[in-house]
């Protein structure tokens, strides 16, 4: 935690290279200062550890096959859905032309709704799927899932996929005490129910998670299997 320390203690400056980078995705000290107590999560934080999951997961099914499978969509997938504030399949289709989303068993979707993440999970079932959505603040807009659920419909239309039916759901999830811990349970709910943990035993304060955060971001892993 030294490193993470001397990173939340250093100005934030306009530095001209990232600290690390994860895929494309370039981390900076100004980033990372968002992991500070007090601070809104950026999209590069989000993203950076989103990846990290991901190649997780990967880590995961290399050593065990027959491991649930799992979608990590980023940030900007949920923006482009909603172009312009309108809902638009065609700006999305392409997102998924080298992935068969109905072969997964769970999808994740983080979401930013005026300054507010939350997270969708979708559960791909054979004949019928869940839409559940995790709001730390426990007031889900209910056109969210529907639009979700919107673009499962157009998606298993457009790839030619048997449609199924989607109910929508809410299940309880811890609930921030703040205005600024939204994205920090964000991802511990994304890396949670990847691990197939139950979200009640999330019970670390959110400043430890916010360097737990920052830490695997630095190390350029996360810990667990899932």
């Amino acid at each position: 935690m030294e490193r993470v320390n001397s990173i939340f203690k250093k100005k934030r400056t306009g530095d001209l290279l990232p600290v690390i980078k994860l895929g494309a995705i370039p981390i900076y000290v100004s980033n990372l200062h968002n992991l500070s107590p007090g601070r809104w999560l950026d999209d590069e934080c989000m993203n950076g550890y989103i990846w990290l999951l991901q190649a997780r997961h990967r880590t995961a099914l290399g050593v065990n096959p027959a491991a649930a499978k799992l979608y990590f969509f980023n940030t900007f997938f949920f923006k482009r859905l909603m172009f312009l504030d309108e809902y638009s399949y065609d700006v999305v289709r392409r997102w998924t032309k080298n992935v068969d989303i109905f072969a997964m068993d769970t999808i994740f979707i983080p979401i930013n709704l005026r300054l507010h993440w939350f997270l969708v999970v979708v559960y791909v079932g054979t004949d019928d799927g869940t839409v559940s959505v995790y709001d730390s603040l426990g007031s889900p807009d209910g056109s969210i899932p529907t639009s979700i659920r919107e673009w499962l419909i157009d998606e298993a239309k457009d790839k030619d996929k048997p449609q199924r039916e989607w109910s929508i759901e809410y299940p309880k999830c811890r609930l921030q005490e703040n205005s600024d811990d939204c994205g920090v349970l964000t991802l511990k709910n994304i890396d949670f129910i990847a691990r197939g943990l139950d979200l009640k035993s999330m019970r670390r304060s959110t400043a430890y998670y916010r360097c737990r955060i920052a830490a695997e971001l630095l190390a350029g892993c996360v810990g667990g299997v899932g």
